[in-house]
């Protein structure tokens, strides 16, 4: 299966029909999207970590970070370059995997009737 490397290629895979997984109600694309993130904390300032992103669904998406500094519940900002412009979504942390040197967290979209797959995608169907 192709892995998208960046919202253009995830656009793609999104049109062809054999890319979900039948093991879950909604269908997941693979993804491996370098990004950043940062944890809505009321006015403090915005501190920026890495992340990658490795899947989406219509549910929500999936990031791999180093090490958690949040909790479940938890408002997560994503960001992702396309060209010189950026793209965000807003997700609520619904689980946290920790397995050797990596965590990966699970984000439901916290915008109430827009998916974090639609949040990412607008800005850039917009510009292209």
């Amino acid at each position: 299966m192709k892995v998208a490397r960046d919202l253009f290629e995830l656009r793609e895979l999104i049109s062809q029909l054999d890319l979900t997984d039948e093991k879950r109600d909604s269908p997941r694309y693979k993804v491996s999207i370098p990004g950043n993130y940062y944890i809505e904390q009321g006015s403090q300032n915005k501190s920026l970590s890495n992340c990658r992103l490795v899947n989406v669904s219509t549910r929500g998406a999936c990031i791999e970070i180093e090490e958690v500094t949040f909790q479940l519940g938890d408002i997560v900002h994503l960001q992702f370059s396309i060209g010189s412009s950026i793209t965000e979504a807003v997700g609520k942390v619904a689980y946290i995997d920790r397995k050797g040197n990596a965590c990966k967290v699970g984000l439901q979209s916290a915008v109430e009737n827009d998916t974090i797959l639609n949040q990412l995608l607008i800005k850039f169907w917009i510009s292209s």
